[in-house]
């Protein structure tokens, strides 16, 4: 809906002293309301669409890409392939979200996220998955948000340095439900762990 979007890019321009240029990319606004449409004009933000902007999108560098769209497994490795030798920082949404982990997901964010980590430098990785100080405060609910950020790499982009592993989405929908969650129990558990090293 480009909430995000707005917030993040308002908060870019004031640590950046006012000043921000950038483009929304997406596959459709249609679901963008006026009001956010106008947050984002505010801050120097315009919506493009890779179908109707492909000239102007297809040379274009940026400094930072901030990947929220489709939280489908395949279409946020589709959008990290076609963005990460353009993008000097790569920023993702939803990397601790339990929500978009299941079967039509494909894994979703999550799971994306912990292939893309295993392939990159770990110094080029960092996390903000904080939840709720009190777990009992949620009252059953998962984990849900976070934002991982990729730094550049050695040539400046956001490219990763080993190959991404193949994923088989059918085989993920097909897993027993339980399978799913003690899959999800590892990729926190590791989440975890690499936080306290």
């Amino acid at each position: 809906t480009g909430w995000t979007s707005a917030f993040i890019s308002h908060y870019l321009q004031r640590v950046n002293g006012g000043t921000l240029w950038g483009n929304a990319v997406d596959v459709s606004f249609a679901r963008v309301k006026h009001q956010t449409a106008q947050l984002l004009a505010r801050v120097n933000v315009t919506l493009k669409e890779p179908t109707k902007d492909k000239d102007e999108l297809g040379s274009h560098r940026w400094d930072l890409c901030f990947i929220d769209a489709s939280h489908r497994y395949e279409d946020v490795r589709a959008d990290y392939d076609t963005y990460k030798e353009r993008c000097g920082v790569m920023m993702f949404h939803d990397i601790a979200d339990h929500s978009n982990y299941h079967a039509k997901q494909g894994g979703g964010v999550p799971l994306f996220w912990k292939h893309l980590v295993d392939s990159v430098e770990a110094g080029r990785i960092h996390e903000f998955t904080a939840q709720a100080a009190d777990p009992a405060s949620v009252k059953g609910h998962r984990p849900a948000l976070g934002i991982g950020i990729v730094a550049p790499n050695s040539r400046g982009t956001g490219a990763n340095e080993l190959p991404l592993p193949q994923w088989d989405m059918a085989a993920w929908g097909a897993l027993e439900a339980s399978r799913r969650e003690e899959l999800w129990a590892s990729l926190k558990a590791g989440r975890e762990s690499a936080r306290s090293s």
